[in-house]
């Protein structure tokens, strides 16, 4: 017998009952891949994930290691480790289509790891996209996501600071799970080979393993942003009491795709408006805020394609299109609030209302125009700084471009209370006044209890859902809310001591997942 497929298998053991110890192998690897090397520096790393079960061969004894890995098995094996990480155990998800993969793409879209739709899913993935998918998965599963490398935004030579990977992959880098060549670069763009995903995928589930590199680039490299991430310095002049007018925009070409929002920081002084720092503004056009609204036009060719994951985002929580309602105002409020940020004067202002409409302009441009409302009125003339965001830009862009205060919103789910337009104001608290307001807009509600630190609701309608849309909401005494699931609960119940919130979640597999929040 071969004594390195028996010291392998012994390895194997030893790797997933101590540093992986949370793990069990469901079966052994014997060296059953000839075309994986016993001294390829991957050779621990395709034994380990083949005795987890996450990745398979393409044969029964052959591996592939420098071939091609596709979108569709990227996404089965970043959501296979979400399920090891989230519950121990990793098992096939079926499909009920012709794909073998739509399984996979529904339990990830259902997790947060895609949220995008790929034209082809046979395509081969990129490392940028492997970023992208790991991470969010790692994120989405609560895995270990301790920083053992650092690297200043901008510092990894062969990373655009405008893609729309960026982010992640300096995750990822910072994790130790993806260090690229001994100079630090990472070639994003480079399909990805299956003996490289082996090594993410144990990085992933086994901190040992993880890569932490000497001499990390901690300052600025040719990464770093180009002309479309940022505007400062660009100064504009009021135009009226009633309008004031933040950045105009210069409706240049953008060849950048896949940005997830923009956002920026305004002082006004002497009648005049300076950009102290932005991210991705320049896609923007016609910023303008007036007292009950702000808005900005994207023009196609522009922003509008730049836009496009921000665009749909803000598109399906939109209350109006076109001058035609077409959501509920309460249903609605939620989904917003979570994608737009507006701070006038070191207060923020919660949006009401999001409505988007297709124009022309005199020159035959073709833009749309999102308009964010808000029930209090602005005076205009005591303003003198204004910051808003609109998407969901990763908070590491967000700091290094300058804006720290807008990346620790980002990072918050908290959204202001909901109050109705209709409502009085009374004298009722902010939190009796969220509590009250979820009960009276919910469509239907399922579950109610309340102790002293917080009320648990759950039922259809409740804080941004539609009215078909279930969702777990915990509301707190300063009057935030905090959604604990969006979708259909089996079953809902609090321990006997009445800290534990415990609900069931059907898996993609049909079997129920138990899931528990203390709260105490």
């Amino acid at each position: 017998m071969n004594c390195k497929k028996i010291l392998a298998s012994v390895l194997t053991a030893v790797l997933l009952a101590t540093s992986a110890g949370a793990y069990t192998a469901q079966r052994s690897y014997n060296g059953e891949f000839y075309d994986v090397s016993s001294g390829a520096w991957y050779y621990d790393e395709v034994a380990s994930a083949y005795s987890l079960g996450l990745i398979n061969g393409k044969s029964a004894n052959t591996f592939d290691p420098d071939g091609n890995l596709t979108l569709a098995e990227t996404i089965k094996l970043a959501s296979s480790c979400h399920q090891l990480i989230s519950t121990g155990a990793a098992s096939n998800i079926a499909s009920s289509t012709s794909n073998w993969y739509d399984g996979y793409v529904d339990y990830a879209m259902t997790n947060g790891i895609v949220t995008e739709t790929y034209p082809d899913y046979n395509a081969a993935a990129t490392r940028g996209q492997v970023a992208v998918l790991f991470s969010r998965a790692l994120i989405s599963s609560k895995g270990n996501m301790d920083e053992i490398n650092t690297a200043a935004f901008g510092s990894l030579p062969d990373v655009d600071s405008n893609a729309w990977y960026s982010a992640a992959v300096y995750r990822m880098y910072r994790w130790g799970l993806m260090t690229g060549d001994s100079k630090q670069n990472i070639q994003p763009d480079s399909a990805v080979k299956r003996s490289e995903i082996s090594a993410v995928v144990m990085r992933m589930i086994d901190t040992s393993v993880r890569v932490a590199v000497k001499g990390a680039p901690a300052s600025s490299g040719s990464g770093t942003s180009s002309s479309g991430s940022s505007v400062v310095g660009n100064v504009t002049t009021q135009t009226s009491s009633n309008k004031l007018s933040l950045y105009p925009g210069t409706k240049k070409a953008q060849t950048i795709t896949g940005i997830s929002g923009i956002g920026a920081d305004f002082t006004v002084a002497n009648g005049t408006v300076t950009v102290d720092s932005a991210c991705m503004l320049s896609l923007a056009a016609n910023v303008e805020l007036e007292p009950n609204c702000l808005s900005f036009r994207l023009y196609e060719g522009c922003g509008y394609e730049s836009l496009s994951i921000a665009r749909g985002w803000l598109d399906n929580a939109a209350v109006g299109v076109n001058g035609t309602a077409v959501n509920d105002i309460a249903d609605k409020y939620y989904a917003i609030n979570t994608l737009a940020y507006l701070y006038v004067n070191g207060t923020r202002i919660p949006i009401t209302q999001l409505w988007y409409a297709e124009h022309t302009d005199a020159n035959g441009d073709d833009y749309t125009t999102y308009a964010f409302y808000f029930e209090d009125k602005i005076d205009l003339s005591s303003i003198y700084d204004v910051k808003f965001l609109a998407g969901m830009q990763d908070s590491v862009i967000l700091e290094a471009s300058g804006l720290t205060e807008l990346s620790n919103l980002n990072k918050s789910t908290s959204v202001p209370p909901y109050t109705s337009p209709t409502a009085s104001s009374g004298s009722a608290s902010a939190y009796s006044t969220a509590v009250n307001d979820a009960k009276a807009n919910a469509a239907e509600l399922l579950f109610n209890y309340e102790c002293d630190r917080c009320t648990i609701l759950y039922g259809r309608g409740l804080y941004g859902g539609d009215a078909s849309e279930y969702r777990l909401v915990m509301i707190f005494q300063n009057g935030n809310t905090q959604t604990v699931y969006i979708g259909q609960l089996q079953n809902i119940r609090v321990n006997a001591s009445g800290n534990v919130l415990y609900y069931t979640v059907l898996g993609p597999d049909g079997q129920s997942i138990d899931y528990g929040v203390n709260f105490d």
